[in-house]
């Protein structure tokens, strides 16, 4: 497995995956090796005989690699650009982590046939409802998670906020300071709420879940087409999300059964939606205990490695038979799981 950082410690981000995939797949019974851009990769790809290389960087020379000693290559582009094209064009198998991304994929000249949606997994151990919550001094708390870019949408969630008079808006981002940050901070001041907004900066991801259990719902007010992590860390702590329907946002979110799906950049429909759904606590409690029975069904870490390894095994070109048998024994396994739930 080829990460695209030689730290695979961290934030919720591609190396976070990429090691909590890492430790799933060899939980599972797989051995597996993790190279960094910094490695020697041709070098070490060849001593270390694989069975299949998966990158989930752009890296040169990986595929080339792949195919010299003659094992697959699965590619997870976890953003479509232009600096993916090579590796797209050499990968025997694609992943996707989200509808969206597989139409862009598609359009970008990949076989459909080629491509398989594998999602983010979550800590369903850390990511739990029940916890230590952080402190908080208003009614109500509304949380969004996010870099300080324009792109994140903050700038909406605090213009909703004067149709919310009981609720504070906890922003966790970084950097911290910026110039975003200051317009975001004159935003709110120009709007009389800047007593209610809290720029917190960086949260070490083992804080984040008593955060997101302070609160009463996480608002998701990005413009661009990510997966959306947070809003998965905030549906395994119970919390209802309201989401901008784009991107992985659209997968992860049911709307009106975890949440509500809203239309990006409209502070209206935003404040309308959130008012509604704090001033009924049974919503927001019903929209949390479904996110965390989705979370818990779709998305731990040992699904993600088991749908993981089946895409290894088309990548590889296995015996149809064998591909039916283990789809098979996945569907009953996942079908235990949530029987064992209900």
């Amino acid at each position: 497995m080829i990460a695209g950082t030689d730290q695979l410690r961290g934030s919720v981000s591609r190396k976070a995956h990429v090691a909590a995939l890492a430790e799933a797949l060899t939980r599972a019974g797989h051995e597996v090796t993790v190279h960094t851009r910094h490695d020697d990769l041709t070098a070490r790809l060849r001593s270390g005989a694989p069975d299949l290389v998966h990158a989930h960087c752009p890296v040169d020379g990986a595929a080339a690699a792949a195919h010299a000693i003659d094992v697959p290559f699965v590619f997870s582009p976890h953003e479509v650009t232009g600096q993916d094209d090579r590796a797209l064009r050499s990968a025997d198998h694609v992943v996707a982590t989200f509808s969206a991304q597989r139409a862009r994929l598609v359009a970008a000249g990949v076989a459909r046939e080629n491509i398989s949606l594998v999602p983010y997994g979550v800590d369903l151990d850390l990511f739990d409802p029940d916890g230590d919550q952080a402190e908080r001094t208003r009614p109500q708390r509304v949380v969004a998670l996010g870099e300080m870019t324009p792109s994140s949408g903050f700038g909406t969630a605090v213009a909703a906020l004067p149709a919310l008079p009981e609720a504070e808006l906890v922003i966790a981002s970084e950097p911290y300071e910026g110039a975003h940050a200051h317009e975001l901070r004159d935003y709110a001041s120009s709007l009389g709420v800047a007593d209610r907004v809290r720029l917190l900066g960086a949260v070490p991801h083992a804080e984040m879940p008593a955060l997101l259990r302070s609160a009463d719902l996480m608002v998701c007010t990005q413009w661009e087409s990510t997966f959306g992590i947070a809003a998965l860390e905030a549906m395994a702590c119970g919390l209802a999300v309201v989401a901008n329907k784009v991107g992985g946002l659209v997968d992860t979110v049911v709307d009106r059964v975890t949440g509500i799906h809203v239309t990006p950049r409209k502070p209206r429909e935003l404040a309308a939606t959130l008012q509604r759904v704090l001033s009924h606590r049974s919503t927001c409690e019903q929209f949390g205990a479904a996110g965390r029975d989705r979370a818990t069904a779709r998305y731990s870490w040992d699904r993600v490695a088991e749908e993981t390894v089946y895409v290894y095994r088309k990548a590889g070109a296995a015996d149809p038979e064998v591909l039916a048998q283990e789809a098979m024994v996945a569907e009953r396994k996942r079908a235990s799981r949530l029987a064992a739930q209900g």
